[in-house]
């Protein structure tokens, strides 16, 4: 299984980020937008694993608290295959407190991780090509500012159906709920 732990939005909130890559499409830039239903917030990136209950178990170690998110802009970053679209993510400190715990308590069950340092965003678009030598700064207005109430975060399985990801909830844990 190709695992990883995230926040998931309401769907208010996937609704609102669809009309942001609808409203990119209306002004011909193409890209590989990300799905609505995938629209998620990775925390700690796994990989792949048959060690979903060790996860878990560093997961309810973990515990944490409910914070709020802010999520605004329209950035992107170059990469081998393109122009990447993000919005930004702004949060609590508690989101920081969170990752780094679960980082640690995954480490501590053997799982490797990545050394980045972690860069809070949500992936709207891939190999995005823009027209007329414009910018993401171009289109910042496209994205309006959001804030939404983090209560659970989730184990997700990533899976590859018909050429499509398709990613779904192994476990969910309500912040909160268990303690470090």
């Amino acid at each position: 299984m190709r695992l990883f732990i995230a926040i998931d939005f309401p769907d208010e909130l996937k609704n609102s980020l669809a009309g942001v890559m609808t409203a990119l499409k209306k002004c011909d830039v193409n890209a590989s937008f990300s799905a609505r239903e995938n629209l998620h917030l990775t925390l700690v990136f796994i990989g792949e694993t048959d060690r979903a209950e060790h996860v878990i178990a560093a997961m309810k170690k973990t515990g944490g608290s409910p914070f709020s998110l802010k999520i605004s802009g329209l950035m992107s970053f170059s990469s081998r295959e393109g122009e990447t679209l993000w919005t930004g993510v702004k949060a609590e400190a508690e989101l920081e407190r969170l990752v780094e715990n679960l980082k640690k308590n995954l480490t501590e069950r053997g799982f490797e991780l990545e050394k980045r340092k972690f860069a809070p965003h949500l992936t709207l678009a891939r190999r995005a090509v823009f027209p007329d030598r414009r910018t993401a700064a171009d289109f910042v207005d496209v994205v309006g500012e959001y804030e939404v109430k983090c209560r659970e975060i989730h184990l997700m399985r990533s899976d590859r159906v018909n050429g499509r990801l398709r990613y779904s909830k192994v476990f969910t844990m309500p912040l909160g709920k268990f303690s470090r």
